[in-house]
Parts: C-alpha cells; sequence; structure tokens
C-alpha cells in the first residue's frame, strides 16, 4: 500500500511547480489570460495525475482479488486488509478528485462572475473545512489498517522463523 505521503507528495510537487511557474517571467501582452487560468492548468493537471492513479488502483484491486483462496487465515487476513487498504486509498483519491472538480468549478464561476467572488469563497470555505475533516478521518482509516497488517505480517514471519 502507498502510505498516505504518497497523496501529499503529489500536492507538494504540484504546489512546488505552481510556485516555481508564479516565478517565471510573465508575458507583457495584454492576452496573459486571467490570474486563475494558470491555477486551473495546475489543477487540471492534478485531476489527470488522480484519473490515473485511480486506473492504476483499480487494476491493483482486480489483480488482488483474482490471488486464488489460501487455508491460512492470516494469509487470508492480510489480503483482506491490502484489499481495504488499497480500497481506501481509491475512495480518497476520488474524494480528492470530486474535490479538485469542485475548486475548479469555483474559479470558473468567479471568472465568469467577479461580482459573486463572496458567495463564492463562502462556499469554498465550507468545503474546505469538510474536506479537511474527511482527510482526517481516512488518515486514520490508513493508519488503523497499517498497524493491523503490520501485527499480522510480524506474526507471519515469526510463525516461519519458528
Amino acid at each position: 500500500m502507498r502510505g498516505p505521503w504518497f497523496a501529499l507528495l503529489i500536492v507538494a510537487v504540484i504546489g512546488v511547480q505552481g510556485c516555481a511557474a508564479q516565478t517565471q517571467a510573465r508575458p507583457e501582452s495584454s492576452d496573459a489570460g486571467h490570474p486563475s487560468d494558470m491555477v486551473s492548468g495546475m489543477i487540471n493537471l492534478h485531476l489527470s495525475q488522480l484519473n490515473t492513479g485511480i486506473d492504476g488502483l483499480d487494476r491493483q484491486i482486480a489483480q488482488l482479488q483474482r490471488m486464488p483462496e489460501t487455508t491460512d487465515p492470516v494469509v487470508r487476513e492480510l489480503r483482506a486488509l491490502d484489499l481495504a487498504g488499497w480500497q481506501l486509498h481509491q475512495q480518497q483519491w476520488k474524494f480528492q478528485r470530486d474535490h479538485l472538480r469542485f475548486a475548479l468549478d469555483q474559479l470558473q464561476q468567479a471568472k465568469a462572475q467577479p461580482d459573486e467572488k463572496p458567495r463564492i469563497l463562502d462556499r469554498w470555505v465550507k468545503q474546505e473545512q469538510t474536506y479537511e475533516t474527511a482527510v482526517n478521518d481516512f488518515r486514520q482509516q490508513r493508519h488503523a489498517l497499517e498497524r493491523k497488517r503490520l501485527e499480522l505480517e510480524g506474526e507471519l514471519v515469526r510463525r516461519h522463523l519458528k
């Protein structure tokens, strides 16, 4: 399972790319575009990366589900934990994708209706709070799965070393 840091790493990389892009010289012409266009481009890139990652998780989950059954209860439980971990990871990425789609929509609305920015900002702040709560919940669930997996893995290794 990829750890919780993998998703954070993706966000950090995009953030660094965004900072680097902001420090580059901007064209002086009047058709430079709206300031939110760069952010929208970054969000679209991240959406594409998430879609690719979700597709990869679909394949990993399907592969794990096709593995032959075993009579060993510890191995069965490890597989069940792996499956639950991949499914949780997929659920989190889908949630992140929905969050980014919402962000993109808010940017587009603010660009199209600048007078509505205060209302749009209020919606965004509420969404951010919901998102942060959910991400923390995902983190706790992942941590519990990882802790249980480490216990079972240790048990399995100890059994084979006796």
